[in-house]
């Protein structure tokens, strides 16, 4: 049975015609892989909460509005994440807004704002490695902590016309970039798990051999590139997939028969 079933997952691989990739067997695919690439992350929840918590004590720190601002997007950051897996009872409280109703901002601190979350500032470079290496819905929820909180500080500072227009701008972008990473969550949990059968298969031919690294390298990753390929449509992803597959067949390759002692 799994030779047939890997024989149709491979079959779904090698045609490119989205007609033909529909046909991937998803739940054949988890029962074979042993584990499923889209589990939540909700084994997360009291870990992400208690973090925010005890992050949201850093906001009753006296300090100038320009260093509070920051902070306090750092920590809308973090209760979003948790709030996005967390069901109700256990997530952290909600933030109240650094900036209360019809209040005006001094442009320091408007500048402090939008330069925080900025390409280069340390809250979007906090997302950058989320996006890179934690579950999506950590992500995206980060994503929407900052969003709420920048269209407040939005409108706080928009007498200072240069601040207030980078503080909605980048509110735009990080509401497209967490819905983006929302839709893209199936097709990144896969790659992630055929990036981690590769490394797998790897290390199985390092410990046990060359053989038993080729057939690892036939089984698992196969699985999970079937599942990549049916969700993912992404050129330079698919591409790039395909790629590391045969650099890591070559590495397997050229492994000694049977390991050194």
């Amino acid at each position: 049975m799994r030779t047939v079933v890997l024989a149709v997952l491979s079959l779904a691989v090698a045609l490119e015609a989205g007609a033909a990739e529909t046909k991937f067997a998803r739940g054949a695919a988890v029962k074979l892989l042993g584990y499923d690439p889209e589990i939540s992350a909700a084994n997360q929840c009291e870990t992400r909460a208690n973090t925010a918590r005890l992050v949201r004590v850093a906001l009753t720190k006296a300090a100038p509005a320009a260093e509070r601002v920051q902070t306090h997007l750092a920590v809308a950051g973090l209760i979003g994440a948790a709030r996005a897996i967390c069901p109700k009872a256990s997530s952290p409280e909600p933030l109240a807004p650094f900036a209360a109703a019809n209040e005006k901002l001094e442009q320091t601190t408007c500048d402090a704002a939008a330069g925080a979350t900025a390409t280069t500032g340390k809250l979007r470079q906090a997302l950058d490695d989320l996006n890179a290496n934690a579950h999506p819905d950590l992500a995206a929820g980060y994503a929407d902590g900052l969003v709420a909180e920048l269209l407040t500080l939005a409108k706080a500072c928009y007498d200072h016309e240069k601040a207030w227009a980078r503080l909605d701008a980048q509110a735009q972008i990080l509401a497209r970039q967490a819905e983006s990473t929302r839709t893209n969550k199936p097709c990144t949990l896969w790659r992630r798990a055929f990036s981690a059968e590769l490394r797998t298969a790897n290390t199985v031919g390092e410990t046990k051999g060359r053989a038993a690294g080729l057939a690892y390298l036939k089984g698992n990753p196969m699985i999970a590139l079937a599942g990549s390929r049916t969700l993912c449509t992404d050129p330079v992803g698919r591409a790039l997939e395909l790629t590391n597959y045969q650099l890591t067949e070559t590495v397997i390759t050229a492994l000694p028969e049977k390991p050194a002692k």
